[in-house]
């Protein structure tokens, strides 16, 4: 049995979801559902709905700005804690985390070192 809100596979006596919380209901026909049959066996493939995981787009995005960066990468972290909580896929989260910290790290050496030039 899968849960009709996010696709979760349930145990058949669950009353509740694990994943998202909702009740479950005996008598609700599975979301998304394809059933195929071969030969005595019956397979049900389920298609977990995609989730759109805005921190780790917005993060992503402004880390490839130099002075969004900061933002970028707190977004980026944020979307990847989201990530984790709604079992999704990480990449783009973790693609924003590296892209924000090279960009920053990128931006305090040009400062430390205009900063060295123009002591001398």
């Amino acid at each position: 049995m899968y849960c009709k809100n996010c696709g979760t596979r349930l145990d058949d006596d669950a009353k509740f979801c694990p994943n998202c919380g909702a009740k479950v209901s005996e008598d609700t026909p599975i979301n998304n559902a394809t059933t195929y049959s071969n030969n005595a066996a019956v397979y049900v493939y389920t298609q977990n709905p995609s989730r759109i995981n805005g921190f780790s787009i917005a993060g992503f995005v402004l880390s490839f700005f130099w002075f969004l960066a900061i933002l970028g990468l707190i977004f980026s972290i944020l979307g990847y804690r989201q990530a984790i909580r709604e079992n999704t896929s990480k990449g783009l989260a973790i693609a924003g985390i590296a892209l924000s910290s090279v960009c920053i790290a990128f931006w305090v050496i040009i400062i430390v070192m205009s900063a060295m030039m123009s002591v001398v």
